[in-house]
């Protein structure tokens, strides 16, 4: 008898579970709201951020699937209210270095309504494992029109993080996704000395990068004769497309990561063609004035990367044996109308 009423209470338990789900057809009807919502929110970041030329490893959005809200729900901190989900939609954001954080929020706190923030730092215990990240949680601001009359509303989570934090996220999950009562001690004093290594792994990054821009100013800042007279590298290439390329025929891109990385071709082409020091490098401009300002009275314009290859083109023969696909683009766009 007794053997019947417990599995009579399992079916009944079972039969009424469904009252701590959301109802299934409303949330299938609601979830392309919230995947372009997703799409919107890593669009505007990604834009954000480009713009602010801050160094980003990626950017990544979803919509929770189903399974995932109803397991959420049935946590004793959500307490199976859907009120309590705030991360149906959510993005994460990866950035490089610590000292950008302070740019980031400014950009986040522009381009959305920030509901409310979340320090999951300010909120651990000293010494306590776990990664670590700032969560927002925001409404679209300045979008307007039919397009966004269904999403002007909805919440959206953006989980902010270093590629360190990231990382232990990623580690941590896969050694402990469990409570930290129930890991042995001696376990967790090494997950605590791990998260130090992260810790000052994310420190470092963000010293050598306060170190090279340091560094980079001071080359800038050099008088004419100890400036040219530095090897071509990067950096001292750089600071000398600011300096001597006129700003008539340069122009310079919103995005500085794919003009630094154009700039480093420029490096490698200009060390294979036997060019040692920026000094080389002013001559060769020096030598096609005449080149330079057809350019302007033409108003032919383009990268630093693109006019220095225009002038190494017709004024360097080994230009043309080196890199001929190269020269050949050149002819084409400067004789194109």
């Amino acid at each position: 008898m007794a053997e019947k009423q417990k599995a009579g209470s399992q079916i009944k338990k079972g039969a009424f579970s469904f009252l701590d789900k959301p109802d299934a057809l409303q949330f299938f009807n609601e979830q392309p709201l919230y995947e372009d919502l997703c799409r919107e929110v890593e669009y505007i970041l990604r834009k954000r951020l480009k713009k602010d030329g801050i160094s980003i490893a990626a950017i990544i959005s979803r919509a929770k699937t189903y399974k995932s809200v109803c397991d959420k729900l049935a946590r004793p901190d959500c307490q199976g209210t859907p009120e309590r989900l705030r991360d149906r939609a959510g993005a994460r954001l990866v950035y490089l270095y610590k000292s950008d954080f302070p740019k980031i929020e400014a950009a986040i706190t522009d381009e959305f309504t920030v509901v409310d923030k979340k320090d999951i730092a300010a909120e651990q215990d000293p010494g306590q494992f776990g990664y670590t990240d700032v969560k927002f949680y925001v409404k679209l601001k300045k979008q307007t029109g039919p397009r966004y009359d269904d999403l002007k509303n909805l919440l959206c989570e953006i989980q902010v993080r270093t590629v360190m934090q990231d990382a232990w996220g990623i580690i941590s999950r896969d050694l402990v996704y469990t409570k930290e009562s129930q890991i042995p001690n001696e376990i967790l004093k090494d997950l605590t000395s791990f998260v130090g290594i992260f810790r000052i792994a994310d420190s470092t990054f963000n010293g050598i990068r306060a170190a090279l821009d340091k560094k980079r100013a001071q080359i800038g800042a050099k008088a004419d004769d100890d400036f040219l007279s530095q090897p071509i590298n990067l950096d001292t290439l750089t600071a000398f497309v600011q300096k001597y390329l006129p700003t008539t025929v340069v122009i310079h891109l919103d995005d500085p990561a794919t003009e630094r990385a154009q700039l480093k071709e420029s490096v490698t082409i200009l060390q294979q063609l036997g060019y040692e020091n920026l000094d080389s490098v002013r001559l060769l401009l020096k030598n096609n004035s005449v080149l330079i300002r057809r350019m302007e009275e033409t108003h032919k314009r383009g990268t630093a990367h693109g006019v220095l290859n225009v002038i190494l083109a017709f004024a360097d023969q080994k230009f043309r044996i080196v890199y001929p696909r190269l020269y050949a683009l050149v002819q084409r766009a400067m004789n194109s109308d």
